[in-house]
């Protein structure tokens, strides 16, 4: 069991859990993983996420990138790291959702990224993170773990992490 395996796949550790029936598997596709993560969250459903484009806003932006500090993107040649935040803040007067926060490190040392400040009771879990060995690369849906710090994320090299903001 990998994430980046070309077929399904388990070592004998697995194998013997799995034989002697304490433990159960299944496979699952990246792009089924990636569905089901975005049918838990409704901010990663809407139709469209640029309004500010449109003109000032009576609430924050939808989506805003974001480079290792918060509103400040990297977007010269040399940068391999982004990080995107998904505000879960409603536009169409539907309950709020989480704020999601992805970034992205292609760059082959770990970095730290401070994630943007939450709104009052809201605080940091981490939903994802590419680095770690599966099972936990990515958390069941209730079980993500607490960020702490929460103003300080280090992103291990080639890796993905996404914070939930809850």
């Amino acid at each position: 069991i990998s994430a980046g395996l070309d077929y399904p796949g388990v070592g004998p550790e697995h194998s013997y859990l799995k034989a002697s029936g304490r433990g159960s598997y299944v496979s699952v596709t990246d792009e089924e993983a990636v569905a089901a993560f975005r049918k838990r969250h409704p901010a990663l459903r809407r139709t469209r996420f640029i309004s500010e484009l449109a003109g000032p806003l009576p609430h924050p932006p939808e989506m805003r990138f974001h480079g290792r500090r918060p509103y400040e993107p990297d977007f010269s040649a040399g940068s391999r790291h982004v990080a995107c935040l998904v505000s879960g803040v409603s536009t169409t007067g539907d309950a709020a959702d989480d704020d999601i926060y992805i970034v992205a490190n292609a760059e082959p040392w770990d970095m730290d990224f401070e994630p943007p400040s939450l709104s009052y009771r809201k605080r940091w879990l981490r939903a994802i993170d590419t680095s770690l060995p599966s099972p936990d690369d990515i958390a069941q849906p209730g079980k993500e773990v607490f960020v702490s710090p929460q103003n300080r994320l280090r992103v291990r090299a080639h890796s993905v992490a996404a914070l939930i903001g809850r």
